[in-house]
């Protein structure tokens, strides 16, 4: 009697185990098929295939089902027919027949999937730690985030050695996110999660050595990390190995090499990518010019609302790149990108109505952008500013204050000077106007428009000589219309001197 009642006491806790791990491999599945859905949580193939596995390995015939499904479409795994046949095989001679274990409907399946998430994790299962931290870090539209929460559930998969966990412990660190921050931590988090073989580490340590966080900065070490994250595909290594060969950081400079990748994101629908591979085609950084190709990407990045797109799109228009020249195009893109607060299209825009291309001559307007330009720290726009003013004749003191501001970021840029020395010529400082003239035609000796303020300062001091000698230089310079005018004009008023 003893022994019927011990074996019927083992039975029962044989049966309760049983519907226990069948109860944690129905919810494996669940959290899979949202993961594959993209109800609940955000569609992540290669998340759905992992809890899919999981599941399928506690014998649930709708994980070993979907795990064929995978297999079959390449979704979160490479396509791999003998292994779809193999499970879907089994889920059917098994049973299957399109519903789960415990006749759930699908609707009830994808339902809480957050509190099934959380019975896991209290389980002890670091996959499910980790997708509570997730939860808490990024949060969700039914789910509040929460860092602190988020540290916690990952401490403790990392302690299991969760690989992906031990990395978000490394984010945390790195953006201060219910932690302190902390790039020394930071970067012994990622090194760990590396060393666990989580490849996308290597695009964070990379960046620890390319920007001198926590760590000594080191191009050649980013570079050749940058170089490992680019193999497991990372689309932000590529960028980043791409941003090295252009810039000559830790490896020779190769435009070529720029190119490629530029082109490699560009193909995968990158936003910023698309744009740089149109740059590419406009400049020929690392290919032949094709302003036809360069317009088409422009124009296609700055539909998407890509305020570089927009303002170098409006550039397009306005010097007739890929396309007839077109002011009002190009005023109606430089005010999109304007409305995104980009610092090159209020620039753009100021002189769009200061020479009335596209709208109506508004001086008002011409200072009002440069002035919104100089408010986001634009030394571009303090330089046009102080410019204009001196053209306009007033606010003559503003304008040398903001040309000295200019300088003292770029010391050695010749339109800065020039337009110094033109602040000085309307203040009547000749003297000072040539010192500072004669620096910016000596950087840049095809620029007209230096030399015809040198002649107009020589005029002044009626040294008609070198009046003369300057305007004979300038006008094989000249570009414009404008300058050829302002030069016969000037020459004219020698001659009758």
């Amino acid at each position: 009697m003893k022994n019927f009642i011990l074996i019927l006491f083992l039975l029962i806790q044989i049966n309760i185990y049983s519907e226990t791990d069948n109860k944690d491999a129905e919810f494996m599945f669940s959290i899979g098929f949202s993961f594959y859905t993209g109800e609940e949580l955000e569609e992540d193939y290669k998340k759905a295939f992992k809890w899919f596995e999981k599941a399928s390995n506690k014998n649930n015939l709708a994980g070993k089902y979907y795990l064929a499904k995978c297999y079959t479409y390449g979704n979160g795994v490479e396509i791999n027919h003998r292994k779809a046949i193999s499970f879907f095989n089994e889920a059917i001679k098994k049973g299957y027949n399109g519903k789960t274990e415990s006749k759930t409907s699908w609707w009830q399946l994808k339902k809480n999937v957050y509190n099934k998430i959380k019975i896991l994790a209290n389980k002890n299962d670091s996959d499910a730690q980790l997708e509570m931290g997730r939860i808490y870090f990024y949060g969700s539209k039914s789910f509040r985030g929460n860092y602190k929460k988020a540290v916690e559930w990952f401490q403790k998969a990392s302690v299991q050695k969760n690989p992906e966990a031990v990395f978000m412990l490394g984010l945390a660190y790195h953006y201060g996110k219910g932690v302190n921050e902390d790039y020394k931590k930071s970067l012994e988090f990622f090194e760990k999660a590396k060393d666990l073989n989580y490849l996308e580490a290597n695009y964070y340590i990379g960046n620890a050595y390319y920007y001198g966080l926590g760590v000594e900065q080191d191009f050649k070490k980013a570079f050749q990390l940058y170089l490992k994250a680019a193999e497991n595909n990372n689309s932000y290594a590529k960028a980043a190995l791409a941003e090295c060969y252009y810039y000559a950081r830790g490896v020779s400079q190769n435009l070529n090499k720029y190119f490629a990748l530029v082109k490699e994101n560009a193909k995968r629908g990158i936003t910023e990518a698309e744009y740089n591979l149109g740059l590419c085609y406009l400049i020929g950084r690392g290919t032949k010019i094709d302003e036809k190709k360069a317009l088409g990407l422009i124009e296609k990045t700055a539909k998407k609302g890509y305020p570089k797109a927009q303002y170098i799109l409006g550039d397009c228009y306005y010097y007739g790149l890929g396309t007839k020249i077109n002011y009002k195009k190009a005023v109606e893109w430089f005010q999109k990108a304007v409305n995104n607060n980009n610092i090159g299209a209020m620039n753009s825009l100021a002189r769009c109505y200061e020479k009335g291309h596209g709208v109506k001559v508004n001086i008002q307007k011409t200072i009002e952008y440069y002035k919104l330009a100089v408010l986001l720290n634009s030394y571009q726009a303090m330089n046009n500013l102080a410019y204009h003013y001196a053209v306009e004749e007033i606010n003559l003191e503003e304008a040398e204050k903001l040309i000295k501001k200019a300088l003292l970021k770029d010391e050695t840029n010749p339109s800065f000077i020039d337009t110094y020395g033109w602040v000085l010529y309307k203040q009547k400082k000749y003297q000072d106007a040539i010192k500072q003239l004669l620096v910016a035609d000596k950087l840049d000796e095809k620029q007209a428009e230096i030399k015809i303020h040198l002649a107009e300062c020589f005029m002044k001091l009626n040294n008609l000589d070198k009046a003369k000698e300057y305007l004979d230089k300038a006008f094989p310079f000249a570009t414009s219309a404008e300058e050829k005018n302002i030069i016969k004009d000037l020459l004219l008023e020698l001659n009758k001197k």
